[in-house]
C-alpha cells in the first residue's frame, strides 16, 4: 500500500529570521506566524493565499500545508533568531516561489503586535534524508534549483522494514486530537493515533494527490495491528491554550496534549506510517503548527 503515496508530493521549508528591534511574542507562537502569513500572502501572493488558506473543499478540509514555529524565546532581543517551516502539499508546491517571496514580504511587514521587521537570513528545503539544502543564497538571492519535491512513498520508505519493539513520540506542539464527541485528554491507544493520521493522509490525498484515499483493506488490516501495540510509558500532559480569533476577536480554547509517549509491540510494519506525521502532523490545526512530534524506534 506504501507505493500510492506517490500521488502527494510534498516540500518543507525552513525560514530562518534575524529580529531588528527588540520583539515580545505572546506564549505559542504558531498563531502570529499563522495570521502573519495569512496577511503576507494575501498582499504579496494572492494565489498562494487562496490555494493555502481559502480550500475549495470547505472549511473542514484539510490545507494543503503544515506549519511549525521554531523553538525559542518569545522575548527577544536585536539581532536574536526566530522562524517557522512550512509543509506544502500537492498544488501548492508550484507556488513555492510566491510563497517564498511572501515569507520574505512578511518579514519586512513585521511580526507581533508591534509589528518588529525581521530579516530574512536563512531559507532551506528539507530532502527525505532529513539533509537540508540552503535556498537562499549569501547575496540574498533564491536559489530555485535547491528547490526539491519529496513523495509520501519516499518518507515511508527510509523507516520500511526497519525492526522495531519500541517507538516514542515526541509532540513538541500540542496535540487536539478527536476520541468519540470529545477531545482525547489522556495518552491515545497506538490504534486511534494511527486511525487520524491515517484519515488525514487519506483526505489530502484525495483532495490535493491522486483524487482516491487509501483502500478500506489495507486501513483496517493497519489499525488491526496497532491494536496489539501497547502502551508503556508516557509523560502526556494537558496543556491549557487560549487564542484570540482575529475574525470575531473571541477567545477560543486551543488545549491540547504536549510530551512524549512510548509505544511497544510489533512496530515494524507501523513504522513508515508513523513517520509521514513528523511532517504532517496529526489532529487539528496543523495549520497552526499543533499536533507535531518527533519519532524515534528501537529494536528492542
Amino acid at each position: 500500500m506504501l507505493e500510492l503515496l506517490n500521488g502527494l508530493p510534498l516540500m518543507r521549508l525552513h525560514f530562518a529570521f534575524r529580529a531588528s528591534a527588540p520583539l515580545s511574542l505572546l506564549g505559542y507562537t504558531g498563531s502570529t506566524w499563522h495570521g502573519a502569513l495569512g496577511h503576507a500572502l494575501s498582499e504579496a501572493a494572492p494565489e498562494a493565499f487562496d490555494c493555502l488558506y481559502r480550500a475549495a473543499a470547505g472549511d473542514d478540509a484539510p490545507r494543503p500545508f503544515a506549519l511549525l514555529p521554531h523553538a525559542g524565546p518569545t522575548e527577544l532581543a536585536p539581532g536574536d533568531w526566530l522562524g517557522m517551516s512550512l509543509t506544502l502539499a500537492g498544488p501548492a508546491l508550484a507556488l513555492s516561489r510566491e510563497v517564498m517571496f511572501a515569507v520574505e514580504h512578511l518579514g519586512a511587514r513585521g511580526l507581533g503586535n508591534q509589528h518588529v521587521p525581521l530579516t530574512l537570513s536563512g531559507v532551506a528545503c528539507e530532502r527525505a534524508d532529513g539533509e537540508a539544502v540552503a535556498v537562499l543564497g549569501p547575496a540574498g538571492t533564491m536559489q530555485a534549483q535547491g528547490l526539491v519535491s519529496v513523495g509520501l512513498a519516499e518518507l515511508a520508505a527510509i523507516w520500511a522494514g526497519l525492526p522495531a519493539r519500541r517507538v516514542a513520540l515526541r509532540f513538541d506542539t500540542r496535540l487536539r486530537m478527536k476520541a468519540g464527541n470529545g477531545l482525547m485528554d489522556t495518552a491515545p491507544p497506538l490504534r486511534l493515533l494511527l486511525q487520524r493520521l491515517l484519515e488525514r493522509v487519506s483526505a489530502l490525498m484525495m483532495l490535493y494527490g491522486a483524487g482516491a484515499p487509501l483502500p478500506g483493506d489495507g486501513v483496517r488490516a493497519l489499525l488491526r495491528h496497532a491494536e496489539s501495540v501497547e502502551i508503556e510509558t508516557h509523560d502526556l500532559l494537558w496543556e491549557e491554550w487560549e487564542r484570540s480569533s482575529g475574525r470575531s476577536g473571541q477567545r477560543m480554547p486551543w488545549g491540547g496534549l504536549v510530551g512524549e509517549i512510548r509505544y511497544r509491540g510489533d512496530l515494524t510494519p507501523l513504522l513508515p506510517w508513523l513517520a509521514l506525521g513528523e511532517w504532517l502532523h496529526v489532529g487539528a490545526k496543523t495549520t497552526f503548527g499543533l499536533g507535531h512530534y518527533s519519532l524515534l524506534a528501537a529494536p528492542r
